[in-house]
């Protein structure tokens, strides 16, 4: 069964990837290690379809710590931080989740060789530098792919990516 998994912050969901797996345990398990950080709380809700794994955001709140040290009680009464994984079991997904950091987001547990693999590698590396020549080499790499795109991009833009992506090729 493919299983999405997403993570949401209480405004936004966002699908982080994709892994193929027995059931939802197996899901749960993989998700955990992919994305959380080993000491970080959560607590599980739902069932075998549509499982959260709600992310404790109290330890990373600055208020919390702020309150903390002053040992107010209901610190988190009124607080509006929702972190959640959600892990949804879809029939209909394909087994690939492919992100603009250039890595498919895509497992598959009954074949231990198929975890999350860069299938662009210059991606990999800029992102890897920062999230702008990440950006810049992902708009560099559109342009190239659609080169009509050269029309209506400023060229003083244009030499700004093309110097990027020489800077990337070179590290």
């Amino acid at each position: 069964m493919i299983y999405k998994i997403f993570f949401s912050d209480g405004n936004d969901r966002d699908e982080l990837g994709r892994v193929n797996a027995p059931d939802i345990d197996k899901a749960v398990e993989y998700a955990l290690k992919q994305y959380f950080k080993p000491d970080l709380e959560y607590t599980e809700e739902g069932d075998n379809e549509d499982l959260f794994l709600m992310i404790d955001s109290c330890k990373h709140c600055e208020l919390y710590a702020d309150l903390q040290s002053m040992k107010e009680e209901d610190i988190c009464e009124n607080c509006e931080i929702s972190e959640y994984i959600e892990i949804v079991e879809d029939k209909d997904a394909d087994p690939e989740y492919k992100t603009i950091y250039g890595v498919n987001e895509y497992a598959d547990l009954s074949t231990p060789d198929i975890r999350p693999t860069p299938y662009n590698p210059t991606l990999v590396k800029a992102w890897s530098i920062d999230s702008q020549t990440g950006v810049t080499e992902l708009m560099f790499q559109t342009i190239n792919d659609n080169p009509k795109l050269c029309e209506s991009v400023d060229f003083e833009y244009l030499k700004k990516i093309n110097k990027n992506h020489k800077e990337v090729m070179e590290k």
